[in-house]
C-alpha cells in the first residue's frame, strides 16, 4: 500500500469571481475575500468530495484498488511491482490536473504491509486496525490524568470519550459500550468548562481503559470473514396470455437437493397487482400449486 496527502485540499477549487464577495471576512480593518474554497464552508466537504470521486473513477474502472476520503487516498495490489509502477502514473495524473501532494504527509516510499491512513494503523498482513503509538500515548495519559484529578471539566472528559470512540475501528463496539457512564455524567454539566467529579461507574470506565486498552487494540478484523451455510438459487417468470407465470427455488441441505416451486395466483400478485384477466371467477382462473420435493 502507499498513502497519498493533498496539501491544503480544498484550495484547489477556483471560485468564481461573482461570488467573491459572499465568502469575505475582516480582519484589522482590511476586508479580505476567498478565492479559493475555504474550509468552514458547509458544501465545500460535498463539493471537494464530489470532485476527486471524478478523479478515482477513471483509476477504478481500470481495476485499481483505491480508497479516497476528501484530500485522503490510499492505494493497494496484491504485487508491490505493479503497485510501484500505477503510484507513478497516479502521481503524474494528479501534477498533470492541478493537484500539489503533501510529500511530508503520504508515504510514498516502497509500497509497505503497514501504513497510516486516517488516524489509523492499517496491517494487511495482520488483517487489522491498529492505534498508533502517539495516539495511544495521548488517551492513556488523559485517562491516568482525569483518574488521579479530583474533577475534571466536562470538555475534558468529552474528549476522552470522543477519542476512544474515534478509536472503534481497531477496538470494534467496545468504546461504545464502556463510555456510557462516562457519556451519562457529561450530560450533567452546565457548560463545558463545568467540572465534575467521576462517580464510581465513570471511573470502573475509565479504569478498564487503562487496563485494557492494549488488549482490544488490533482486535477488530480488516476483512469479516463469513460462513456460508446454505446457497438458494430461485428465479420467477411473470404473466403470460395462458397464466399467471410462477417461481422456483432449489438449495442443497446436508448434501440432499431440496427443490420448491409453484404458481402465482391472483392473492399472491406482487403489491396487489392483477393483471386483467385475473378477475375472472375462481373457477376459471388458473389454481396455484405449490409442491415441495
Amino acid at each position: 500500500m502507499f498513502t497519498i496527502d493533498l496539501k491544503s485540499g480544498y484550495h484547489h477549487v477556483d471560485i468564481d469571481s461573482d461570488y467573491w464577495e459572499y465568502l469575505g471576512f475582516c480582519w484589522k480593518g482590511v476586508y479580505y475575500v476567498f478565492t479559493q474554497l475555504p474550509f468552514g464552508l458547509a458544501p465545500a466537504c460535498w463539493a471537494f468530495t464530489k470532485l476527486m470521486r471524478e478523479v478515482m473513477r477513471p483509476w477504478r474502472k481500470q481495476g485499481w484498488r483505491c480508497t479516497g476520503y476528501i484530500d485522503d487516498q490510499c492505494h493497494a495490489d496484491q504485487n508491490s511491482d505493479s503497485l510501484a509502477a500505477r503510484r507513478e502514473r497516479i502521481l503524474n495524473q494528479l501534477d498533470k490536473l492541478g493537484f500539489i501532494v503533501n510529500k511530508d504527509k503520504s508515504m510514498l516510499g516502497a509500497p509497505q504491509h503497514r501504513v497510516r491512513y486516517l488516524g489509523m494503523l492499517i496491517d494487511t498482513q495482520a488483517g487489522v486496525f491498529i492505534v498508533p503509538a502517539d495516539k495511544r500515548q495521548r488517551v492513556l495519559d488523559a485517562l491516568n490524568s482525569a483518574l488521579t484529578a479530583r474533577r475534571s471539566t466536562a470538555r475534558s472528559l468529552a474528549s476522552i470519550k470522543g477519542q476512544l470512540l474515534s478509536m472503534s475501528w481497531a477496538f470494534g463496539p467496545w468504546p461504545r459500550l464502556h463510555t456510557r457512564s462516562l457519556g451519562q455524567l457529561i450530560e450533567t454539566r452546565r457548560s463545558w468548562e463545568t467540572h465534575l467529579g467521576l462517580t464510581p461507574e465513570a471511573r470502573s470506565e475509565l479504569e478498564f481503559w487503562v487496563q485494557s486498552f492494549d488488549r482490544f487494540n488490533g482486535t477488530r478484523r480488516l476483512w469479516i470473514p463469513t460462513q456460508v451455510h446454505s446457497l438458494i438459487f430461485c428465479d420467477a417468470a411473470g404473466p403470460s396470455h395462458t397464466a399467471l407465470g410462477g417461481w422456483g427455488a432449489w438449495s442443497v441441505l446436508d448434501g440432499q437437493p431440496v427443490i420448491a416451486r409453484g404458481h402465482w395466483n391472483p392473492q399472491l400478485s406482487a403489491m396487489g397487482w392483477k393483471p386483467s384477466y385475473a378477475h375472472s371467477s375462481p373457477s376459471k382462473g388458473r389454481p396455484a400449486s405449490q409442491d415441495a420435493l
